[in-house]
């Protein structure tokens, strides 16, 4: 927000007379003036507004002058919302996100038209606030493909960590789609990684040193937390660590062939929710 003294009219940086983000939105010049409830200006147009808003703010006419009781940190966001406009620039906490959405809500907002960059600015939200908190956040408001990019960030922690009162705001279709994508990528992780080597034809000096250093990548593989959202990279690291010592041209070809086969096996497996488990009234895309 703009202001260079204490009796300059504050005007919101975004939404002003004659800005280019909101000009490439619509050619329109604005026609409403909506003010905070800490007085800073927001230039908009009534025929956005009353289009995205069915309940629009109150009567059936558009007046020239809206005086809202929302702070301008919450308006910013909803306006970017009825403008589609992205607003991650912001680093928005998700309880902003939230009073937002709610605002929104309660005004009639279309979540279809408008999820796009709800979306952007929720996993924008996971690098500073818990990925299960935004998920369920996402899940709540049945806002389905952020939930479903948003599912892919949890994959490193632990799924027991979630609370009742996470599981039972997100309800039962999303709490099964989240839990369902971590068990079964453990499940995968176990199939996958506790293979053991299958040497190559012929004797070889190296073949017990081999499977000697293959259990133990094995077990520090195992050992490792939050199997679900291990990254390939790091298992490369540990099985190039086996393969790359061995003398044996043979036993480092098929040990290198055994681990990178695995190593595609994980990364074919799928990372976000299964969307197939999320189609039910009032969900959204």
């Amino acid at each position: 927000m703009s202001c260079n003294s204490p009796r300059d009219i504050q005007v919101s940086t975004t939404f002003f007379p004659g800005s280019a983000t909101v000009l490439a939105a619509t050619d329109a010049y604005p026609d409403l003036i909506i003010q905070s409830e800490d007085m800073i200006f927001f230039y908009a147009h009534s025929h956005i507004i009353k289009f995205q808003l069915e309940n629009c703010w109150g009567p059936s006419h558009s007046p020239s002058l809206l005086v809202l009781s929302e702070p301008a940190s919450v308006l910013n966001l909803c306006l970017h919302v009825v403008y589609g406009l992205t607003f991650t620039r912001y680093h928005a906490s998700l309880d902003l996100i939230s009073r937002a959405v709610a605002f929104l809500m309660k005004r009639g907002l279309d979540l279809v038209a408008t999820s796009g960059v709800i979306t952007e600015a929720l996993l924008e939200c996971t690098e500073h606030t818990h990925p299960f908190e935004v998920y369920r956040f996402a899940a709540h408001y049945g806002l389905v493909n952020a939930a479903i990019k948003v599912s892919e960030c949890t994959l490193a922690h632990d799924i027991a960590i979630l609370t009742a009162e996470q599981s039972l705001n997100m309800g039962s279709v999303f709490l099964h789609a989240i839990v369902k994508l971590h068990t079964s990528r453990n499940a995968a992780f176990r199939q996958i990684f506790s293979r053991d080597l299958v040497p190559h034809e012929g004797d070889c000096a190296d073949s017990k040193p081999v499977s000697r250093a293959w259990s133990l990548a094995t077990a520090y593989i195992l050992a490792k937390p939050n199997w679900p959202g291990i990254k390939e990279d790091a298992l490369r690291e540990v099985y190039e660590d086996v393969w790359t010592k061995l003398d044996c041209d043979s036993c480092r070809i098929a040990t290198r062939s055994q681990a990178i086969t695995m190593i595609q096996m994980w990364e074919n497996q799928p990372r976000q929710i299964d969307s197939a488990l999320l189609w039910a009234p009032g969900q959204i895309l």
